[in-house]
């Protein structure tokens, strides 16, 4: 080793083209700076041929063809290279090399000392701002990893979960369909309402009062059950509802006709939405259509024509009189 200290090499410099050409036979020398940049610079396991080895710092595991081939030169070259630096008649030897099965593993006496990147005498002054330069430019280095790493985050790891507010109670409160019910689409919805100025405990008693009409009805829990983002979509925690008690046996049934039923407000409901899309959430059947409660003169208020059509339950007409001609007499309409 010279006392002049030695130089980094970086390993890429084998495969630079301006160096060296794709079949130009490689020097000693050059096949000696192979070495040691193939030498592994830490200990490690590899696997040969099905079964692990050891490989330790300054080490090299390569079969003698593989080095022929990348130094263009044939086997027997090779192995009289190694045997060269094998040698240590004057104690100078540079490697120790053993194979097996073919494979040559080669360990580099003085592997730390080529390893070691020192400055000359002259330079010691130097040594210290250089070594502060080159801690500087490490910390900028990570300092602008840690801000790639922080702008290739996914957007939605970054951002908290918004808040729901109050609406899993009024989730809690609205009641059960037969079919699907969107949380999602109703969550949005419910919160667009709230940005619009809707006070959000008028909406959780309006979901009350919806549940307590369905279930005076029987129709909790039935495909008459509006969608959550149906009914917060037409702003429904807004109609007059008769305040009834939740789960109370003595509420009487509207389908018995014993309670007024405001068919305004189903048909307005019914007529806001689309021609394409609508639903019927209110008592009987759909507007138009056999099974229709809704009274005839107020169906064509709304420019729907009546269809005649007979309960056979209890025989009870709708649309048309004993002679076929009028509707029934309609139950109580209130507004």
């Amino acid at each position: 080793m010279s006392e002049r200290g030695v130089f980094a090499v970086d390993r890429a410099i084998f495969d630079h083209p301006k160096f060296k050409g794709p079949r130009e036979e490689y020097t000693r020398l050059e096949a000696w700076l192979w070495l040691l940049a193939a030498a592994a610079w830490k200990e490690h396991t590899r696997w040969i041929s099905g079964r692990p080895l050891v490989v330790a710092r300054g080490q090299v595991v390569a079969a003698t063809r593989t080095m022929a081939k990348q130094w263009c030169w044939s086997e027997a070259k090779v192995r009289r290279f190694l045997d060269v630096l094998k040698t240590d008649a004057l104690g100078d030897a540079e490697i120790d090399a053993a194979t097996d099965a073919g494979i040559t593993v080669i360990t580099i006496r003085k592997y730390d000392e080529y390893q070691r990147v020192s400055l000359p005498r002259d330079a010691v002054i130097d040594a210290a701002p250089d070594a502060e330069t080159d801690a500087t430019a490490t910390q900028q280095r990570r300092i602008k990893e840690d801000i790639k790493n922080i702008k290739h985050t996914p957007a939605r790891a970054r951002r908290a979960p918004a808040s729901e507010g109050r609406f899993p109670e009024f989730w809690a409160e609205y009641p059960r369909r037969e079919g699907s019910n969107p949380r999602k689409e109703a969550l949005r919805v419910y919160q667009q309402a709230l940005k619009s100025g809707a006070d959000e405990q008028a909406i959780i008693d309006g979901a009350k009062r919806y549940r307590a009409d369905l279930r005076s009805r029987g129709q909790e829990g039935s495909r008459f059950v509006a969608q959550a983002v149906t009914w917060l979509r037409q702003c429904r925690w807004e109609d007059d509802l008769p305040n009834v008690a939740l789960g109370s046996a003595a509420t009487p049934n509207f389908a018995t006709g014993g309670l007024p039923v405001d068919w305004h407000k189903w048909m307005r409901g019914y007529m806001l939405l689309p021609a394409y899309s609508r639903s019927w959430y209110g008592p009987g059947g759909e507007p138009g259509r056999p099974g229709c409660e809704v009274p005839c003169s107020i169906l064509r208020e709304y420019g729907i024509e009546p269809v005649p059509w007979v309960r056979r339950s209890d025989g009870k007409k709708f649309g048309m009189d004993e002679n076929g001609v009028q509707d029934e007499q309609p139950r109580q309409a209130v507004g």
